[in-house]
């Protein structure tokens, strides 16, 4: 089958309902999608341990995970890219200062350093359950992405101010989203363009945060949840339902790919 463009979909807020599963008439549309040429990816914030369980009967098999950290294609991982262990520890320490918890994301597993009510908060707000306390999993771990938890935008600008060498998305109320600046979204969709041989092929974008606005940019056609950001919604060239109201088939059907 010849491969008519390829279609990219943030999870939550976007292809996941409020209960972070997918509606059975998104499923079969995901179907129809590919069976008529269209290759459907998945470009979220969540590591794959985060997503297997979600998305294992589903057709999609290609990712963009932890906000670009990691790119797999056809169930095989073409990219990683992890935290040095002292950009960490500088990190740990000074939300430790501020007694601010984070989140540490590894390849297979995902830790807090404490709880508190915001991570229990943060956790609620994308349906995630509560994982391991280990302060110490940077020093036995590699860590690809970590959360901040804190309600406080102000302490959003100090890190931003303090490590240029990261990228922020604050992604709920209670929690802030942090990998490399060199990575995105955005970023690795033209990495895996590159690793497919399909550099000229068309690009279709679903999304709702932050950490889509770039992502939804650079696509040829970029779709905005009905439930999107405004920044997000400023930069799509059409704003759909909600992602409780069947708006990624909207979508779909906007452009003529189902």
């Amino acid at each position: 089958m010849i491969l008519q463009s390829l279609v990219f979909f943030d999870l939550d807020g976007t292809l996941l309902n409020k209960d972070s599963f997918i509606e059975p008439v998104v499923e079969e549309a995901l179907h129809k999608l590919k069976l008529n040429g269209h290759l459907p990816i998945i470009a979220t914030g969540r590591p794959y341990s985060q997503i297997k369980n979600i998305l294992d009967n589903t057709i999609i098999d290609t990712y963009i995970l932890v906000n670009g950290q990691t790119i797999i294609f056809e169930g095989k991982v073409i990219y990683n890219s992890s935290f040095d262990v002292d950009e960490i520890r500088e990190f740990h320490r000074l939300a430790s200062r501020y007694e601010i918890p984070l989140a540490l994301y590894g390849e297979n597993s995902h830790v807090v350093t404490e709880v508190t009510d915001t991570v229990q908060n943060a956790l609620n707000y994308f349906n995630i359950p509560m994982p391991k306390v280990d302060s110490n999993y940077f020093m036995h771990s590699s860590v690809l992405m970590m959360l901040l938890f804190t309600e406080n935008e102000e302490y959003d600008n100090l890190f931003k101010k303090l490590f240029p060498s990261m990228n922020f998305y604050r992604t709920s109320p209670f929690s802030v989203d942090v990998i490399h600046s060199h990575n995105s979204k955005a970023r690795s969709i033209d990495k895996l363009k590159t690793h497919m041989l399909a550099e000229g092929s068309t690009t279709y974008a679903f999304g709702d945060g932050l950490n889509d606005v770039e992502m939804l940019k650079n696509a040829d056609f970029s779709i905005a949840m009905g439930n999107a950001i405004q920044e997000a919604k400023d930069v799509s060239d059409i704003v759909v339902s909600s992602n409780n109201e069947n708006g990624i088939i909207e979508g779909l059907k906007y452009y003529n790919l189902i």
